[in-house]
């Protein structure tokens, strides 16, 4: 699943099951993971993951999670959808994360975005 993807499903079930706004769980999700203070801070910094998850939870698209304003991405929430929409329509990238990768980026660089998309994939939860 990726840390990132373990990290997103954590903050799923905090949103679903403690009734958190995703943004706040989230950051409650990256709390628990990483205990060293750099560790976290730099987690904290590294935006992508954080824009893919909320971009989808914005778009309706993991069930709990009721459709609303929770992130200003634009390009990773972006990413995250397009990734979801890749999948819909060849599901046999689910199982090659760099081709995902390459057809959601193009020539730009990956950041965690699609590990995001495919931690819920892989989980059957994205509506």
């Amino acid at each position: 699943m990726g840390t990132y993807g373990e990290i997103a499903w954590r903050a799923y079930c905090l949103a679903t099951l403690n009734g958190m706004l995703p943004q706040d769980a989230w950051r409650a999700s990256l709390t628990e993971h990483y205990t060293d203070p750099n560790k976290l801070s730099n987690a904290i910094q590294h935006s992508c993951p954080r824009g893919a998850f909320l971009g989808l939870c914005q778009a309706g698209l993991l069930p709990g999670i009721t459709t609303g304003q929770y992130t200003k991405s634009v390009s990773s929430s972006r990413y995250a959808l397009d990734a979801v929409e890749l999948l819909r329509a060849n599901p046999k990238l689910a199982n090659d994360k760099r081709q995902l990768e390459a057809q959601v980026f193009k020539e730009r660089t990956p950041n965690d975005e699609v590990v995001v998309v495919l931690a819920f994939w892989g989980q059957g939860m994205l509506r």
